[in-house]
């Protein structure tokens, strides 16, 4: 189980282009990734509304939840100063948020 957890509405699932390595020109294949919108409470008391895009492993587990409010894992690493790189971790599924348990 990862420490921090992400909670928000699911937008939408989509595969994002593989990257071409620069020196061989060899084409990774293509990564699924879930929009997770979420709200970031301000300091003055109000909301933004946010969306991140997170590599999913099994974007089957997302499937049928468009619309609807869920918490998942959240991993993150730093390749380079300045760059926060997020992801789900492996083998981590989303919650409904409200009704328990893994779906």
């Amino acid at each position: 189980m990862s420490m921090f957890l992400l909670t928000g509405q699911v937008m939408h699932l989509f595969d994002a282009p593989g990257r071409i390595d620069k020196t061989s020109g060899e084409v990774d294949a293509d990564k699924p990734k879930v929009q997770i919108m979420g709200e970031i409470p301000q300091r003055n008391g109000q909301i933004k509304y946010d969306i991140i895009s997170l590599t999913c492993h099994s974007p089957e587990d997302f499937a049928g939840l468009k619309g609807k409010r869920v918490s998942v894992p959240l991993g993150m690493f730093a390749p380079s100063a300045g760059n926060i790189v997020y992801f789900i971790p492996q083998g981590c599924k989303p919650s409904l948020v409200g009704h328990g348990g893994e779906l």
